[in-house]
């Protein structure tokens, strides 16, 4: 005993003396502030690092505040380029193995900027943009966006999460298998997804969103186009139908509870095995209501059920 004692001092000891042997040294390979002027888009390609872009309605410079630190020297770097009115922001990995890094780049300019970024595992925050466009990719990780006013605001997520909110412009976005939330858009949104989840909130706008596996969830929507899914549930609460509102699933159930008047609309609904209801009509096999509309929506289950009620 006394001398498994003796043993367990002596490692302990060992770490203290020498830290090597224990846990990894981190050191600092990046330290970056820098001002850039007359910059009109930014292009930011982050890795597993955090990545920040922030506009202010007075600011006219951009202002990069980057930081890397690893246990291994000149694992990584983080350079800017400048060509023209567009500034670069990357990532760069010099050497393989095994390497614990951690860091963030982040910047400060105009909302008026074309902002493009690109992450793999980090998180990702976008706010404050006045553009024509803006684009954010991520793999595995999670971008936060608000405050934005676009033409388009263009989403991709392969295994991470989507959240948005306070958006002007409309929305194109697709995941692989995630969970998207957008709350707030005034524009048009269009989603598309593998397996996982789509949440919409307060759109003012037309919605065509699809899913393989999962679910679709909305409320307050102007108005749904095309709503599919293969295996899983459409709901929506307080949702307006529209002359293109078309809704498909295989294997599942859509469920709408809708803001418009039932009797402004035909319906042509059909079912393999399931149920189909329209306001206080419910039946199976195939549902059609002439209301003398000039326009008809369209829906089909395969297995399941489709409601549309008041």
């Amino acid at each position: 005993m006394n001398r498994l004692f003796k043993v367990c001092l002596y490692g302990i000891f060992a770490l203290f003396l020498f830290p090597s042997f224990g846990f990894s040294q981190m050191n600092t390979l990046v330290d970056i502030e820098k001002t850039f002027h007359d910059v009109e888009e930014i292009e930011i390609i982050g890795g597993p690092l955090e990545v920040t872009y922030e506009g202010r309605s007075n600011d006219k410079n951009v202002f990069l505040n980057a930081f890397l630190e690893s246990n291994r020297d000149n694992s990584h770097d983080i350079k800017y380029t400048v060509s023209g009115k567009k500034l670069k922001v990357e990532l760069e990995r010099k050497n393989t193995g095994n390497v614990n890094m951690k860091g963030f780049i982040s910047l400060t300019g105009p909302e008026r900027v074309k902002v493009n970024i690109r992450s793999s595992s980090g998180r990702v925050y976008l706010s404050g943009i006045n553009h024509r466009s803006a684009e954010v990719r991520v793999s595995s990780g999670r971008m936060e966006l608000s405050d934005i006013m676009v033409d388009k605001l263009k989403v991709t997520s392969s295994s991470g999460q989507i959240k948005g909110r306070m958006i002007g412009g409309d929305v194109e976005g697709s995941v692989s298998s995630g969970r998207v939330e957008l709350e707030g858009v005034d524009g048009n949104v269009d989603f598309k997804a593998s397996s996982g989840r789509i949440s919409l909130k307060e759109v003012n706008g037309i919605v065509n969103a699809t899913v393989s596996s999962g679910s679709i969830n909305l409320q307050d929507i102007n108005e749904v186009g095309n709503l599919s899914v293969s295996s899983g549930k459409v709901s929506g609460n307080n949702v307006g139908l529209g002359p293109n509102t078309n809704l498909k699933a295989s294997s599942g159930k859509i469920d709408i509870t809708t803001s418009s008047e039932l009797s402004d609309y035909n319906f042509n609904l059909s079912a393999g095995s399931g149920s189909l209801v329209v306001g206080n009509v419910k039946t199976g096999k195939r549902l059609n209501l002439d209301n003398g509309s000039n326009h008809t929506i369209s829906g089909n289950v395969s297995s399941g059920k489709i409601s549309i009620v008041k």
